[in-house]
């Protein structure tokens, strides 16, 4: 997990959408940064210099991220459209 340092002007909400995490408490309470929940027991006060773990890999958010792209990413394939087809009248 790659670590950040906090700049001027930085919060947990920016920093998590910056790395492509959702939810700023998915990084504020991951176990990682356990030493810095003690140091900093209000997430709203951080400070420059601070050293925050950024849970789910180098581009932050992790696998179900990346999954998540994947799938929104695909084209439809012709077996996915016959799903949304009205029957043809076979039990007619």
């Amino acid at each position: 997990m790659p670590a950040y340092t906090v700049k001027a002007g930085d919060s947990l909400s920016e920093i998590a959408k910056a790395h492509g995490v959702t939810d700023w408490r998915a990084i504020y309470n991951d176990p990682a940064n356990a030493g810095f929940r003690v140091k900093r027991p209000n997430p709203n006060l951080i400070q420059p210099g601070d050293s925050i773990v950024i849970p789910g890999g180098a581009t932050g958010g992790g696998a179900a991220t990346a999954a998540t792209a994947a799938v929104a990413s695909r084209k439809p394939t012709p077996l996915m459209g016959l799903l949304h087809q009205q029957p043809s009248g076979l039990l007619s």
